[in-house]
């Protein structure tokens, strides 16, 4: 039995993000940023669309606001630790603020990117993040749907 700490446990569709280049400006596979990161799995592995960062807004200053613009522009369920499901966004602090987010492939394991690195797993329980954990968010058609299976 493989442990949620075991890397070979994660998704085999999760390595084709692995290795994205981190871009200012969302251009995909190409590409993005943090946000833009979560959106393209979402689109690409679970068939959503989560809305577009507001015309004119520094992705900077949208991420600064993330845990507002997720509960205004969706109703994002809160998802205690432990119960996250791939899909699921992790918020997390970054620069004293909330303004990073990653995505889920499995229990325990979140891809996200950052200006200094391409797209990577990482352990939501890894010091570093665990401590800048904000909270797990569940879209509402992830909550209401069957998940796809890793």
């Amino acid at each position: 039995m493989r442990l949620q700490s075991d890397p070979r446990a994660l998704p085999a569709w999760a390595d084709s993000y692995i290795g994205i280049p981190f871009a200012e400006v969302d251009r995909g596979r190409a590409g993005t940023h943090c946000y833009g990161l979560v959106s393209l799995v979402a689109r690409e592995r679970f068939g959503l669309t989560l809305p577009p960062e507001p015309d004119g807004s520094d992705p900077h200053e949208l991420a600064r606001n993330a845990t507002a613009f997720m509960n205004a522009a969706l109703d994002f369920a809160e998802i205690p630790l432990g119960q996250e499901a791939p899909g699921d966004i992790a918020l997390l602090r970054h620069g004293g603020c909330a303004s990073h987010v990653g995505v889920v492939i499995a229990s325990g394991w979140m891809l996200h990117l950052e200006r200094a690195t391409r797209c990577l797993p990482e352990r939501l329980a890894e010091r570093l993040w665990s401590r800048r954990l904000v909270g797990l968010y569940r879209h509402p058609d992830l909550a209401s749907s069957a998940r796809v299976a890793a």
